[in-house]
């Protein structure tokens, strides 16, 4: 657990204090991708913002739906205060960031069996009997 600055109506992972590795978790992120996060004790999702036109990720995160609200008034009440931030469920950002390592991995084999001219010997067959239909 941590804690964030309320400084705008999004929360930018450089304002998190006292945990380091919740503010790497978030900037790791892919742009798009949601995150439960505790908020105040308010609980909600928050999506990552997309990436600068240059390519550069934006370190923020933006909330969605109820918790949009309730930060809403934080901002308008409470700005400049710090307020505990935590993740809702310590395991998702980890399997996410296993899940994107995976599939660069996953993608890299797929180019380098490519690269050596890979195919199939065997044929394709129909489409019915790729899907087992009945003619």
């Amino acid at each position: 657990m941590g804690y964030v600055e309320v400084r705008d109506y999004v929360i930018w992972t450089p304002h998190i204090r006292g945990a380091p590795e919740l503010a790497a978790r978030l900037e790791a992120l892919r742009a798009g991708q949601m995150v439960k996060l505790r908020i105040d004790g308010v609980s909600g999702l928050w999506e990552k913002m997309r990436d600068q036109p240059d390519g550069k990720k934006t370190p923020g995160l933006k909330p969605h739906g109820e918790v949009a609200k309730y930060w809403r008034s934080l901002f308008e009440k409470r700005r400049g205060d710090l307020v505990e931030v935590s993740l809702e469920s310590a395991g998702s950002a980890a399997t996410e960031a296993a899940s994107a390592m995976e599939r660069e991995a996953a993608w890299a084999a797929l180019k380098a069996l490519a690269a050596e001219n890979w195919r199939s010997e065997a044929p394709y067959g129909s489409r019915d009997d790729l899907h087992e239909r009945q003619a």
